[in-house]
């Protein structure tokens, strides 16, 4: 073979080679997002699961005076009621199960519970942010089974009623969520949950069906809230209650 070909194809190697070597250099080098790669299977595994948040469906929430959590539909403020309907009717969602973070989500309003700064708190929310993320705990460990507290998963206060009538100066309504309870209140700034039936912070949830009074807020909105899928069914409460129950919370 003449000199010059041998010259030809030994650069046409080097440039190929070359340029192979800088790929697998770049491939190395570089986090596989910023070259259009997906990432291995034994690093994807590695990764926390996607958080999908899922409605269960309807409940109703009553106080230990056996009052519904209403939220009043032109303001969202939290109130006692004697009655089941609209206002008293809520979609449980699912945010982190395996840490028992729910949203509640009225369907008189089309607002989540949210809360607020002022040591309050209020159906209000178009968003479901840190501050409308509430953590449900069994109250199985204090003697009462049937019941549950619900703590805020933003700043750990809980949602508390004064007895019905006793609207609140700042709240508006009964509900406030200004106190941070513990089992043993032995933490600074924090009070011991007492194992009494009488305690606002005890919670009684259960399934419910649609109010016979009010609009459809849920379909009303177009069957869909923040990309969570309508569910008109009541909540499959006794399984949310086995997973409280499991110890884990």
């Amino acid at each position: 073979m003449p000199t010059f070909h041998r010259v030809i194809i030994a650069t046409i190697l080097t440039l190929t080679f070359g340029m192979a070597a800088a790929a697998d250099d770049n491939i190395i080098n570089s986090p596989p997002q910023e070259i259009g790669m997906s990432l291995p299977k034994d690093i994807q595994r590695a990764l926390p699961p996607i958080t999908v948040v899922v409605n269960l469906g309807m409940i109703k929430i009553q106080s230990y005076e056996g009052y519904y959590l209403q939220a009043r539909a032109d303001n969202g403020d939290l109130h006692d009621s004697r009655m089941r309907a609209n206002q008293e009717t809520w979609f449980l969602i699912q945010v982190e199960a395996t840490k028992h973070i729910y949203a509640l989500y009225n369907w008189e309003n089309g607002k989540f519970l949210s809360k607020t700064s002022n040591g309050c708190a209020t159906a209000s929310s178009t968003a479901l942010g840190p501050t409308e993320k509430w953590i449900l705990e069994s109250g199985r460990p204090f003697g009462m089974g049937h019941s549950v507290i619900v703590r805020s998963a933003y700043d750990s206060t809980i949602l508390n009623t004064n007895p019905a009538g006793q609207n609140d100066s700042t709240c508006h309504g009964e509900i406030v969520a200004r106190d941070n309870w513990s089992k043993d209140g032995n933490a600074a700034g924090k009070l011991k949950i007492p194992s009494d039936y009488d305690w606002g912070g005890w919670w009684v949830i259960s399934k419910a069906g649609i109010p016979e009074k009010g609009e459809k807020t849920w379909n009303s909105v177009g069957g869909a809230v923040l990309g969570i899928s309508n569910n008109i069914n009541p909540a499959d409460i006794q399984t949310v209650f086995m997973a409280l129950e499991s110890g884990k919370n």
